[in-house]
């Protein structure tokens, strides 16, 4: 997940290629979270919430067209209480799910800033 309206899918070998993403799924990542002998001090939410950016998904062959299995996590995520619709875009070779909302905000910008690089 880029941010919470923005997930990408990547394959499975992909994932495995990254020992980092490798390290996160499992949970041994070494952070000052390592180092906190007293219960009552906490490490970073950014932190502690590492593991759940990256879920499991199935994209798979479903009549003439192909369905996308997101679990109920990714979903609440992504979408609000008045609209569960999403968009799915390919950037850099990969195919992603955007809320709404996230894909309004990146039309925030004129095109034409966005192709002059003057």
């Amino acid at each position: 997940m880029e941010s919470p309206g923005r997930y990408r899918l990547i394959s499975a070998e992909e994932f495995e290629a990254v020992p980092e993403l490798v390290s996160l799924r499992t949970g041994n990542v070494a952070t000052e979270a390592d180092t906190f002998p007293d219960p009552l001090d906490f490490e970073d939410s950014e932190v502690a919430a590492m593991p759940t950016r990256f879920l499991q998904t199935d994209l798979k062959p479903f009549q003439q067209t192909w369905r996308v299995a997101l679990p109920r996590i990714a979903i609440e995520m992504i979408t609000n209480e008045t609209n569960k619709t999403v968009a799915l875009l390919f950037s850099g070779g990969h195919l992603e799910v955007w809320s709404l909302e996230s894909l309004k905000a990146a039309f925030s910008r004129p095109l034409k800033n966005i192709l002059r690089t003057d």
